[in-house]
């Protein structure tokens, strides 16, 4: 994954198909979704810093995401 920098805050959607949706709260145009393994997604935490996801699903199953920050392209 990754998302563009800023010190704008981050809202993540979890939609029922299984992916995670990270929407820039400023620029909403500024978004970037991820398809996660699981069958159906329990709960999301986000790092303190930011730099990773911690995901879980329904059958006890945890998966790690980084999350790598990069500058917009002009």
């Amino acid at each position: 994954m990754q998302i563009a920098p800023g010190s704008a805050p981050y809202v993540y959607l979890i939609i029922e198909s299984g992916k995670i949706l990270m929407i820039d709260f400023v620029n909403e145009s500024n978004t970037t979704e991820a398809t996660t393994l699981h069958e159906r997604v329990r709960s999301l935490k986000v790092c303190p810093n930011g730099r990773y996801l911690i995901t879980a699903g329904e059958k006890g199953d945890i998966a790690i995401w980084g999350v790598k920050r990069v500058k917009p392209q002009a």
